[in-house]
């Protein structure tokens, strides 16, 4: 997609207790697109089952701690656990719908791991339907390539 720009947009950061931020975020929409490298935190796992979403994971053998929560999510990864030098899905980012649209945007450093929580992470909400439109479109496209975890 072509890049946007945009004038008005609400920003929030967080650089302490990313996980309650994300999870708070998680509550506040209809449903979801998450794009992330590596998804383990149960806690995070367990409020993805209260919302409908659509979620793209790195493929890394860390997944298979959480096998069963992945594949009951639907989840689909992308790249290849098999080798040091695989193609990496590298992103960290979730895009929250409210009435079936893209709202806002949370993207930082935080890993949506169990050791995601206890390092020294961030996360910054943009509340800008564009934005988070751009970020829908590219989930979308991760989504359609990838296959189920």
């Amino acid at each position: 997609p072509a890049p946007r720009e945009v004038s008005r947009a609400r920003v929030r950061a967080c650089c302490h207790n990313c996980e309650q931020e994300v999870l708070a975020a998680l509550r506040s929409c209809d449903s979801v697109k998450l794009c992330v490298a590596w998804l383990t935190h149960l806690n995070i796992l367990m409020e993805l089952y209260h919302i409908p979403c659509q979620v793209v994971i790195t493929a890394d053998r860390i997944h298979r701690k959480v096998h069963k929560h992945l594949r009951s999510l639907k989840v689909r990864k992308v790249g290849k656990a098999s080798s040091r030098c695989r193609p990496l899905m590298h992103h960290k980012f979730a895009v929250g719908c409210i009435g079936g649209k893209p709202s806002f945007v949370l993207l930082g450093s935080y890993n949506y791991s169990t050791a995601g929580a206890r390092n020294l992470e961030n996360v910054v909400r943009i509340d800008s339907p564009a934005i988070a439109k751009a970020y829908a479109e590219e989930a979308d496209i991760l989504y359609a390539l990838g296959r189920p975890a």
